[in-house]
């Protein structure tokens, strides 16, 4: 049985490199997505799994995700003694998205053979013509569990060749980076096929015109060799500069940054998954694309109140328009400016709150990673007996439950149960903070 107070990431995910990232980035998975990973993960037993999901079920209050949970469980009681091949819970396959750092060129090995998983395999391969703009495709796709996955040539079974056509699609917590000797004959083989890749891959991307581009480019370069400060060159209408790590143009944001070593960045949650991008005018891109899934985060504090304004009227108008099949009148555009304001007024709100949640399940999980004092202590808050570990893990849960819930609090029955939950675990901590610390 695997330990529900253990980190969710050292004991779900299997790849030394995934869990890593996961690590450095400081991510957290919500109550959805753990249970949609346990549900369909392949190493883990079909007992330890109906163990772990049931136990997890009884701290989960959202009620819709308690129904899926027990619905993955019956699923998997039915399929007990059927293979694995296939092995998807059909009650849990909303799509994952695993932030990972494999790109093309990574030579890897797989931790699962085949679908057994009773066997040692080692199979070997290579991630091909995978690079940044095909990862953000797939961290923004709404696709389902079968999604979250990378595609692998594979090579080698061990010491196997297995062919020019051995491709498999595997999910980033099962494979893992690996370092072969120089010498390695299979090495040598691998890294030809990098190379050659990679070359059709950049002709690929430059389309019908690869020699304007390039001569475009080494024209502006030798043009600005010596501006080390941004400069505009209207004939190719982009921002130039030579920096210490080479030559760079685009726009005046992008150039920016590279040239100062930081840059803007607004963040924002877009269908429920939080996101970011390098300059405002990216944001009202995302909103008119998309005005229903984006909410702004101010949390951050990086959007000033007219930003903030600003999105929120526009998020408003599209939204207007796509419902009303017609452009807002003067009186109507008036109106909607005095309620973007009254909005974003609560956005505020909402925000300072969701940093705080995030705070809390932060500092206290961390505590309990490394308490050392007794947690049996007991004591009565607003009528009711708890124990500090109790009343720790009932704040974490609350807080955990209004994260994952504050951009759809249709899912509890009002608004008001939302922030009335929340308001009791800030006044439970007040009273059991004392307590943590003597």
């Amino acid at each position: 049985m695997i330990d529900l107070n253990m980190d969710f990431i050292d004991a779900f995910i299997p790849s030394k490199d995934t869990r890593a990232y996961l690590h450095s980035i400081h991510y957290e998975f919500n109550n959805n997505e753990k249970a949609t990973i346990v549900a369909n993960h392949l190493l883990v037993s079909k007992e330890d799994k109906i163990e772990w999901l049931t136990a997890f079920k009884e701290i989960v209050s959202n009620k819709r995700l308690r129904e899926k949970i027990q619905k993955a469980i019956e699923y998997i009681k039915e399929n007990m003694g059927k293979d694995r091949r296939g092995d998807y819970n059909d009650a849990l396959f909303d799509f994952v998205f695993i932030p990972h750092d494999f790109r093309h060129g990574d030579i890897v090995r797989s931790l699962y053979g085949e679908w057994d998983t009773t066997v040692f395999h080692e199979k070997i391969g290579i991630i091909l013509n995978y690079f940044d703009e095909d990862y953000d495709f797939y961290r923004n796709m709404r696709g389902d569990y079968s999604d979250t996955q990378v595609c692998v040539d594979v090579k080698f079974d061990s010491d196997k060749y297995l062919g020019e056509f051995s491709h498999e699609h595997m999910n980033p917590i099962y494979i893992e980076r690996l370092s072969l000797h120089d010498k390695d004959e299979r090495r040598v083989y691998l890294d030809y096929l990098i190379n050659v890749y990679a070359k059709k891959s950049l002709m690929k991307r430059k389309g019908s015109k690869p020699e304007y581009v390039s001569e475009l480019t080494d024209k502006l370069e030798q043009r600005y060799l010596d501006e080390y400060i941004p400069v505009y060159d209207e004939d190719a209408d982009c921002w130039c500069v030579q920096t210490g790590h080479g030559f760079e143009k685009g726009n005046i944001d992008y150039v920016a940054a590279k040239f100062s070593g930081t840059g803007l960045i607004y963040h924002f949650v877009e269908n429920g998954k939080e996101d970011h991008v390098h300059g405002f005018e990216a944001v009202l891109e995302r909103i008119i694309a998309n005005p229903e899934g984006i909410e702004i985060e101010s949390g951050y504090s990086e959007y000033s109140e007219n930003e903030l304004q600003f999105a929120q009227s526009v998020k408003q108008a599209v939204s207007f328009v796509k419902t009303h099949n017609r452009p807002m009148t003067n009186a109507e555009l008036r109106e909607n400016r005095k309620s973007a304001i009254n909005s974003v007024e609560e956005i505020g709100v909402l925000n300072v709150d969701f940093a705080y949640a995030k705070w809390l399940t932060t500092i206290l999980k961390t505590y309990m990673k490394h308490n050392i004092n007794n947690l049996s202590v007991e004591f009565t808050f607003e009528g009711k007996r708890y124990t500090i570990e109790d009343a720790v893990n009932e704040i974490v849960s609350i807080a955990d439950e209004y994260i994952d819930l504050r951009n759809d609090v249709s899912e509890l029955e009002t608004e008001k149960d939302l922030i009335s939950n929340f308001k009791y675990a800030g006044r439970l901590f007040t009273e059991v903070m004392p307590y943590l610390w003597l």
